[in-house]
């Protein structure tokens, strides 16, 4: 169609220790190699991979970093930091999507050890393929006073705003997750 230069953007790729996920991923980006002029990285890391198991995009990568708009969410997390008076357990959050790219196994199996010491409460946001699975880990586990599922919300900005700490429970080929950028912005 005559545009001169035509991007994809890579937020992050399967693992290459993963086998088939990663092979197929590699060959889409091979077959979109004629269409594409450049890759552009969200982040460092993700380029170092890209330039590392995408050989033939060497030179043709740059790196527009994932933002925010991290005033707004400092203004709306504010008001809800510190509302609750009464005492309550220390709690700990975690937005994500419930995917297997992301590490909430990890993350349930900390809450369960932490909870025998301390007095806390894990707020988990987000939805996805696993909730379920999940939930029911947690129910059998015997969490499920102290994990709390949240699913898909607006209002992200207010949670964060009511948390004592925030946790990213990932897996190595995260590329740069905004939801660790917005818990910063919140000043977790």
């Amino acid at each position: 169609a005559g545009v001169p230069v035509r991007c994809a953007h890579v937020g992050s790729y399967p693992p290459h220790w993963q086998g088939s996920a990663f092979w197929k991923f590699r060959a889409e980006v091979l077959l979109g190699r004629p269409f594409t002029t450049e890759l552009i990285c969200c982040s460092r890391y993700v380029e170092r991979g890209v330039r590392e198991h995408f050989p033939w995009f060497h030179g043709a990568t740059s790196v527009v970093y994932n933002g925010v708009d991290v005033e707004a969410v400092a203004a709306r997390s504010a008001p809800t930091r510190n509302s609750s008076t009464l005492p309550r357990p220390y709690r700990v959050g975690m937005v994500a999507r419930l995917e297997p790219s992301k590490d909430h196994d990890t993350l349930l199996d900390a809450v369960a050890l932490a909870a025998r010491e301390v007095d806390l409460e894990l707020w988990i946001v987000g939805d996805g393929s696993r909730r379920a699975e999940l939930e029911a880990r947690t129910s059998a586990a015997g969490l499920g006073s102290r994990i709390r599922f949240l699913g898909s919300r607006r209002d992200v900005p207010e949670v964060l705003g009511q948390l004592d700490a925030f946790v990213f429970s990932v897996k190595p080929d995260e590329g740069l997750g905004l939801a660790l950028i917005e818990a910063m912005a919140a000043g977790l």
